[in-house]
């Protein structure tokens, strides 16, 4: 299977991304995932290319599953490959205005030197924002009415983490023991930390961290998606 951890950024992705690796791993079958790093230089790949779709299906039939973490527009190329191969998607969302905070002290710690990839330099403003995330919350209405997509709500990841995962795992079609995710729970809670895309790993930071104008605007923004994924409006 090709498992794509995909996401709108600020989700939780990383983390989310970090959970399947270690639950295949813990599998104990023999996997793709370490020629997928090998390949890309990682497992995060950007552009899903012809070429790279290809290299993907090959190394998922010669070496097994593997998880691949990106975040990917929906496409009928994509529809096409996922609908064609042994593809499912989990795709990791959260409430817009903490995505955007999130953003924002992401670029802060880009512009202190603090991750040289240079990852959301140019997120300073709320109200700036808004454009750019409303478009990535429209790309995640589209992704959700695909079945081959499981939608995991940030909220829940980190509120319920363990029972969250039991979701994911049932939808790859695994069979895992409750002690071996909690297992993998506690020891990614250790080291979560070092993590470069991990700010505060915290909810409704927007109830407290946006002022009244900023709020209003969001709501404005956002009211519709808002409404639907069953966030609080204000």
């Amino acid at each position: 299977m090709i498992i794509l951890s995909n996401s709108i950024p600020k989700t939780g992705s990383t983390l989310l991304a970090n959970f399947q690796e270690d639950i295949l791993s813990s599998l104990g079958r023999t996997n793709g995932q370490n020629t997928l790093r090998d390949k890309y230089n990682g497992r995060y790949i950007e552009y899903p290319s012809w070429a790279v779709l290809l290299n993907l299906a090959s190394i998922n039939r010669r070496y097994g599953s593997c998880v691949v973490k990106c975040h990917w527009a929906p496409s009928a190329k994509l529809d096409l490959f996922c609908q064609s191969l042994n593809v499912k998607m989990t795709l990791t969302y959260r409430d817009p205005r903490d995505m955007i905070l999130s953003m924002i002290d992401h670029g802060k710690r880009t512009r202190e030197g603090n991750d040289p990839s240079g990852s959301f330099a140019d997120c300073t403003n709320v109200i700036d924002l808004i454009p750019r995330t409303l478009k990535m919350v429209e790309n995640l209405d589209l992704w959700t009415r695909k079945r081959f997509v499981r939608s995991v709500r940030y909220e829940s990841l980190m509120a319920d983490t363990h029972n969250t995962l039991k979701e994911v795992v049932s939808f790859l079609g695994w069979k895992v023991e409750d002690s071996i995710i909690e297992d993998i729970i506690n020891e990614r809670d250790k080291i979560k930390h070092r993590s470069l895309n991990f700010n505060k790993g915290t909810t409704q930071r927007w109830k407290t961290e946006l002022d009244d104008s900023e709020k209003e605007v969001c709501k404005l923004a956002f009211n519709q998606h808002l409404i639907k994924l069953g966030y609080e409006l204000e």
